[in-house]
């Protein structure tokens, strides 16, 4: 395959994982604060890894405050998102190793590390959150796959960012002796 074809590919590749990133970004949060406005008391237990029996029901002020705990990784996550939105716009335009694309790089990996590092810490808070002022409370702490997986992405993507930034560098300062 030549290089032409090749950077169109990337070209396309870049502009529709941009229209997706743009709407994931939107949805995520949004669809994340709909779905615990619309969860029934077990639900929300449930997803706070408790018994359904340990909440007699939820308060507004409860609700709202699971809103907000739940919506600050979503937020974070989209952040990471649109951090992403530079560096498609450089590998839409060839510029495959601009430091914008490191830098990019670099804080999407960063926003996943603080996501995962969250969903450890969101269960037990939201678990406290409901047992608030119950006769018995309860905390929850679990460390699954799925933040594992996220974690290992987050530090491929970012060691990724990091060689690729090195290699970009090096080819440069051999440039400069030649």
């Amino acid at each position: 395959m030549d290089s032409e074809n090749r950077r169109r590919r990337v070209e396309i590749l870049s502009r529709v994982l941009g229209v997706a990133v743009v709407v994931a970004a939107v949805l995520i949060p949004v669809l994340t604060v709909l779905s615990v406005v619309a969860m029934s008391v077990g639900q929300l237990a449930q997803g706070a890894q408790i018994r359904p029996d340990l909440v007699t029901g939820v308060s507004m002020g409860r609700r709202v405050a699971l809103i907000v705990l739940t919506a600050v990784p979503a937020v974070v996550f989209s952040s990471g998102l649109v951090a992403l939105l530079p560096a498609l716009r450089d590998l839409r335009r060839g510029a495959f190793f601009s430091t914008v694309v490191f830098r990019s790089l670099r804080r999407f990996a960063g926003a996943l590390i603080v996501v995962s590092v969250l969903r450890i810490l969101v269960i037990p808070l939201a678990g406290l959150v409901l047992t608030a002022g119950e006769a018995q409370g309860s905390l929850s702490i679990s460390i699954d796959f799925d933040v594992m997986q996220s974690l290992m992405l987050a530090a491929g993507v970012w060691l990724m960012a990091w060689v690729l930034a090195e290699g970009a560098a090096l080819a440069e300062e051999n440039r400069q002796f030649v």
